[in-house]
């Protein structure tokens, strides 16, 4: 299994202007399951600056049921999930 950042930056603000940037930067880190064809799920990790940060879990070819298992089990570890920003 691979764990990595659902995307390499937090994200904008529904107030604040779009950042071109933003989207090409974080298509890559988020499309890389798809891209390879592998199985991955993201779940909630916390907060950064008061926005939502994202977990994906990796994994090798055809074991979807592993992706999932260690997805539910780190969230009957934490909270996270539960939790909502402040608006």
């Amino acid at each position: 299994m691979i764990v990595a950042p659902t995307l390499p930056v937090i994200a904008n603000k529904l107030e604040d202007e779009l950042d071109k940037v933003f989207g090409s930067i974080s298509d890559p880190l988020g499309a890389m399951g798809n891209v390879a064809g592998l199985p991955c799920v993201s779940v909630p990790c916390g907060f950064s600056n008061r926005m939502p940060v994202g977990m994906q879990i990796l994994g090798a070819y055809g074991n979807e049921d592993d992706v999932l298992s260690v997805g539910m089990d780190y969230q009957k570890s934490t909270d996270w999930h539960k939790q909502r920003p402040p608006l």
